[in-house]
């Protein structure tokens, strides 16, 4: 199943992008050059693409029931692939700041 991605040309983007500039919350992050709109719209749309590769490519590669033991790290790989560029744009937009709890890294570990 392929999904119809909201956000898959440039102009869907800017589009977003300006809708949001509609908060004054979002626009509270804004300083100089800088515009939250924009980096919202284009974070929404790389996790857009990465949730549909998970779900509609490497999820479903996962349920093969005779998939092989090299295939199942692959894929494993892969989705940690996803996931990271995921956590990325979740931690470059400033407006989740407040919403989302990150532990430092070292606290991870133990």
């Amino acid at each position: 199943m392929s999904r119809k991605l909201l956000l898959k040309r440039g102009e869907d983007i800017n589009n977003l992008a300006l809708r949001l500039q509609r908060s004054n919350k979002v626009n509270a992050f804004d300083n100089g050059d800088y515009k939250e709109s924009g980096t919202l719209a284009h974070c929404f749309s790389d996790l857009e693409s990465s949730f549909s590769t998970f779900l509609d490519i490497l999820l479903p590669k996962l349920m093969i029931e005779n998939i092989t033991p090299e295939e199942i790290e692959d894929t494993l790989f892969d989705i940690g692939q996803e996931l990271n560029h995921i956590l990325y744009h979740i931690k470059t937009a400033k407006y989740f700041k407040d919403y989302i709890y990150f532990e430092d890294k070292d606290e991870q570990k133990q």
